[in-house]
């Protein structure tokens, strides 16, 4: 994932993204339990994807509780 181009995307779009990343963990779980996955560190990086988007989605939330304010 590239930051430029999430830095775009508005808090609707990367709660959607981070829906999809879970739904990618569990599949590549369950295929890496049923042997038919092989890359077994796909799931981390999936994980790290997910935790750089909830951290921008927190920035974005403070961000406009700031101009709320």
């Amino acid at each position: 994932m590239n930051l430029k181009e999430l830095k775009t995307k508005n808090i609707t779009e990367i709660n959607k993204l981070i829906k999809d990343l879970r739904l990618d963990l569990e599949s590549i779980a369950t295929n890496v339990l049923q042997q038919k996955e092989k890359n077994v560190k796909k799931g981390s990086f999936i994980k790290k994807d997910i935790a750089r988007l909830k951290t921008l989605l927190n920035q974005r939330i403070k961000e406009e509780s700031n101009k709320n304010a």
